[in-house]
């Protein structure tokens, strides 16, 4: 069985991989449109992405396809964004986040314009938006500053979780971060 599922994983990463190149490959000039089988297999993709963070290089491959799908605007781009958006959030909280995560954050934002801030199945990703606020790659990199500013125009009564949380994460900050 193990041996089944090592295969498996490794058949999505391969799948994942050369999806992503073609998405970089396709120019803005081909059109919106992505024939509907690749929107099929991408959106596959995306739903088993939360699922398959414990084999990292395959999270990280259908990361970057939804990540593709969203910057080339392609015919529902907003269909890829909710677990990209998890994912990559999860990833720079988890510890040991490179600046290069912060900045795919940073690419992605525009989508978090995309969510319904009332609704309760938001709740998990704005408490992981609060969270940033007190972890070091936020507060360390320029696109991480950017992202705490960008988040105080989501919706209103988010802004108000988000103030007390940095007013409560200030004090325990190193000066070098402020």
């Amino acid at each position: 069985e193990g041996e089944l599922v090592e295969m498996v994983i490794e058949v999505l990463y391969g799948v994942a991989v050369s999806m992503a190149c073609c998405l970089k490959q396709r120019s803005k000039q081909d059109g919106r449109q992505m024939c509907e089988e690749m929107m099929d297999i991408a959106l596959a993709l995306h739903d088993i992405l939360l699922e398959v963070t414990d084999f990292p290089d395959l999270a990280n491959s259908i990361s970057v396809v939804c990540e593709e799908w969203w910057k080339g605007e392609w015919d529902g781009k907003e269909e890829m964004v909710p677990n990209c958006v998890l994912y990559l959030i999860a990833k720079t909280l988890s510890g040991g986040a490179l600046k290069l995560d912060m900045k795919r954050v940073w690419a992605m934002r525009q989508s978090l314009l995309l969510l319904d801030f009332e609704d309760p199945s938001a709740d998990p990703l704005k408490l992981m938006l609060l969270s940033c606020c007190a972890e070091p790659v936020y507060l360390k990199a320029v696109e991480g500053r950017k992202f705490l500013s960008f988040l105080f125009g989501l919706h209103p009564k988010f802004v108000e979780d988000l103030h007390s949380s940095m007013k409560n994460t200030i004090p325990y900050c190193p000066k070098s971060f402020l």
